[in-house]
């Protein structure tokens, strides 16, 4: 009789186990109502290039100049490139950033440069000013060359 009473228990406690162990319904059914968005439906912004978002920063820093140079030939700036603008550019300039895979450095800074800093400059570099107020939208910044 207590063997009946184990056996019947075993019984009792697979069959009440294996109903608890489905999957929740609710939970499967909820996903029908989301239908999969479309992908083609989705506008995705193109992504900004490095420049973009160095250019972008010294805009926003509230910087009175701002300045793009880049080597004539576009390549990216060499250790002599960057010797001959450390000693040609005023070490009082806010801020200096190498940019688009070494091939522009924007300068930030709360004075416009001089005609003769900018002169010295422009014996080897193109120089572009893209201050704030300045009208850059649909401008090519490589080959734009302009001063205040």
């Amino acid at each position: 009789m207590i063997f009946r009473h184990i056996i019947l228990g075993i019984a009792f406690i697979a069959a009440f186990s294996s109903t608890g162990c489905g999957p929740n319904q609710r939970i499967i059914r909820s996903g029908e109502e989301n239908p999969p968005a479309n992908v083609f439906e989705q506008k995705v912004e193109p992504a900004r290039t490095s420049f973009e978002t160095d250019l972008g920063s010294m805009r926003t820093a509230g910087f009175e100049a701002i300045y793009v140079i880049r080597r004539k030939d576009d390549g990216p700036f060499d250790a002599d490139d960057k010797r001959y603008l450390a000693a040609n550019i005023p070490s009082e300039v806010n801020r200096r950033e190498i940019s688009d895979e070494g091939k522009a450095l924007i300068i930030g800074t709360n004075f416009v440069l001089t005609s003769e800093i900018l002169s010295a400059v422009r014996q080897r570099f193109d120089v572009q000013d893209v201050s704030v107020g300045q009208q850059t939208s649909g401008i090519d910044l490589k080959n734009e060359d302009r001063v205040r």
